[in-house]
């Protein structure tokens, strides 16, 4: 006889909730878990099990009392607000993501690596003109950076490699890990921040455009900068002076004043081709306009009313790809060289390499072994 549990119906509706799915819409369209709720039918273990896999929780939760208070554990800016108050996949990921980091930044510490110079170094109240000029030093990032670049695939690529190479550690997620169900939508999170000293990550949601990515970077950057972990959601921006102090540096890095004086009469004042031209966005080039006196304040407005009416540009996707190169980005260049060294050195399990990367078997070997990994360490 198959053996059934007696589940308190209130743990079943608080994982549907936490997991952000409607009760009513999630019980039409499950109604085995409808019956479990109105108590006419009980579920065995397996069908909890597929429950909690199909909600995200962890199988445990659905026998607590009290349930765990779980909240996102960096500040997130630019959120809008009529959304559901709790983020799951992004709190799972942002918590992925430090376990990643806990674990590089004690590898750092037994190697007696120094700390990162830049981490904190500034704060709102600095100098913007300073603030850009070290940036530019630390990254050796010229002004006309992107003029060379043959498209904006490029240019993500060559900015992430430059942020990496002072000790930062860069990944480009749509989802949370492996699970491609569990979509991280542009609306909710673009990017995010996790501040440390010795192992700083960004994360980038790679389902954005490349333009709206290129100035992620930056602006997580300089939240960096500040020594603070913080994320950046895609509702209206608040008056904030931290979220415009990282707008400001993200800005003045990507389109510099006295090049895009010199490019406006030759490009016909047009921002789109602008955009193009300096690798961001038409509204960071009418922006930047402003600053600049280029336009008028009204004049930005009115195009920051019709820019904003527009869908968020998401990049196309082939059907196809290659899994080695989606995994490497996932993860990160950085971190992938700091898994390989520590597994070929004996200092990290297999276990819990699997563990950090998500990646076991072939595909795992292929990472940390494959001579066409592009990791030099």
């Amino acid at each position: 006889m198959t053996e059934r549990i007696n589940i308190n119906k209130e743990n079943l509706i608080w994982a549907i909730a936490r997991a952000g799915f409607n009760l009513d819409k999630f019980l039409e369209e499950n109604l085995s878990v409808a019956a479990w709720i109105d108590g006419n039918k009980q579920p065995t273990i397996k069908q909890l099990e597929n429950f909690a896999h199909k909600v995200s929780v962890p199988f445990g939760y659905l026998f607590l009392e009290k349930h765990p208070k779980e909240v996102i554990p960096i500040t997130f800016f630019r959120t809008k607000r009529n959304h559901h108050p709790f983020y799951l996949n992004i709190y799972d990921t942002v918590l992925m993501i430090q376990r990643r980091q806990d674990w590089v930044s004690e590898q750092k510490k037994e190697d007696g690596c120094d700390q990162l110079d830049f981490i904190g170094k500034f704060t709102t109240d600095s100098s913007l003109e300073e603030v850009v000029n070290y940036v530019r030093g630390l990254l050796d990032y010229s002004p006309n950076w992107a003029f060379d670049k043959k498209d904006q695939g490029e240019a993500v690529r060559k900015l992430t490699q430059v942020v990496e190479n002072v000790g930062c550690f860069v990944s480009f997620l749509t989802q949370v890990g492996n699970q491609p169900k569990r979509k991280i939508a542009v609306d909710d999170c673009r990017g995010f921040a996790l501040c440390d000293a010795y192992a700083p990550f960004i994360f980038i949601n790679n389902a954005d455009s490349n333009t709206a990515q290129v100035f992620t970077l930056f602006h997580e950057f300089a939240h960096l900068l500040l020594g603070q972990s913080a994320g950046d959601g895609n509702g209206n921006s608040e008056d904030n002076e931290v979220e415009k102090f990282c707008d400001e540096v993200a800005g003045n890095l990507l389109v510099d004043g006295k090049l895009l004086c010199h490019q406006w009469s030759h490009y016909s004042k047009d921002c789109v081709r602008l955009g193009h031209k300096f690798r961001v966005s038409p509204l960071v080039i009418a922006y930047r306009a402003l600053e600049n006196t280029l336009i008028t304040e009204d004049e930005y407005w009115m195009y920051y009313r019709i820019y904003n009416k527009k869908p968020i540009p998401e990049k196309q996707r082939s059907n196809g790809g290659d899994s080695y190169r989606t995994a490497v980005k996932r993860l990160g260049y950085s971190f992938l060289i700091y898994i390989r060294n520590a597994v070929k050195s004996n200092r990290l399990l297999y276990s819990d390499a699997y563990a950090l990367t998500g990646y076991h078997g072939d595909m795992f070997e292929r990472l940390i072994g494959n001579r066409r990994n592009k990791c030099k360490g």
